[in-house]
């Protein structure tokens, strides 16, 4: 006959081995959720990643990527959520906050107008702390320069802190200067100074692909110049991409390609471009990458 302490000792290796077995599923979600984040592949990612959760409880690595995806699939609540709690568990680490940010104004585009303001505000917290943990990461200043540039005064939006922010992008980087000015140039509707920021430098430099993006990228959002714009990204498909390209690369030079294909009037190849784009990136969603791309 059994003992009561077999039984228990019994119990407790069986549990040990369950316990085990679900650490190592959740390691192996873990694993592959990354490499499907990486890949732009959010929806496989998603679903990974929560199943994860079983064996990761409260690790704000993972509610992070899970609070990216969910304002990728424009969940404001459940990127609230996740997202607040990995600040709180990690206050030092600067993409939380910045991800946080991203998080709180996703949150006031649909908030009540009495609930915007101060939606807004915490907005503008989170992004000013991430810039202060990591002040020479060029993300965080555009995190700051999209808001002021996008938010209305009374939200807290300073077109003058905009250009600050600007400048301090060109102090860590030449090229995130260039970009800087010329987004801040297309918002104020002057392309030609925006595509005047990328010009001299393609004369020295005409297989740059990222001023060639650039270029492109002017002409789409500027609705000009738009032949230069296409032969411009056309040529940036033939270059190998830049050490740093992500996963939204390659679809965002296609999904461009294809507007300016429509804009001078050409739908079967804005079609063919844009399909392009989703083959490249299935979940590609433009609205949910930064301002400078």
């Amino acid at each position: 006959m059994t003992s009561a302490h077999g039984i228990r000792r019994w119990a407790l290796l069986a549990f040990g081995a369950a316990l085990a077995g679900t650490t190592a599923r959740a390691t192996t979600d873990f694993a592959r959720g990354l490499d499907c984040y990486q890949a732009g592949r959010y929806a496989e990612a998603r679903r990974l990643l929560r199943a994860a959760e079983v064996g990761r409880p409260a690790d704000p690595d993972l509610e992070f990527h899970l609070g990216r995806l969910a304002l990728w699939f424009d969940d404001a609540g459940e990127a609230l959520i996740r997202l607040e709690r990995a600040a709180a568990a990690d206050p030092g680490d600067a993409r939380l906050h910045n991800a946080l940010g991203d998080a709180y104004g996703l949150a006031a585009t649909t908030a009540p107008l009495w609930r915007k303001p101060g939606l807004a505000r915490r907005c503008l917290a989170a992004y000013e702390r991430a810039a202060h943990l990591e002040p020479r990461r060029p993300a965080y200043r555009w995190s700051l320069l999209g808001f002021h540039a996008l938010a209305p005064r009374l939200a807290g939006g300073d077109r003058d802190e905009a250009r600050r922010q600007a400048a301090a992008l060109a102090e860590l980087d030449e090229a995130e200067g260039r970009m800087a000015r010329a987004t801040l140039a297309l918002l104020a509707q002057r392309p030609e100074a925006a595509f005047a920021e990328f010009e001299p430098f393609l004369k020295g430099h005409p297989d740059d692909p990222r001023a060639l993006y650039q270029f492109g990228r002017c002409a789409d959002l500027g609705r000009a110049r738009q032949r230069e714009g296409i032969a411009a990204l056309e040529r940036c498909l033939e270059l190998p991409l830049p050490p740093d390209a992500d996963a939204s690369t390659v679809a965002l030079i296609h999904h461009r390609l294809g507007n300016l294909w429509a804009q001078v009037g050409e739908p079967a190849r804005a079609a063919a471009a844009h399909a392009a784009a989703t083959r490249a990136q299935p979940d590609f969603n433009l609205a949910k990458l930064q301002l400078r791309r």
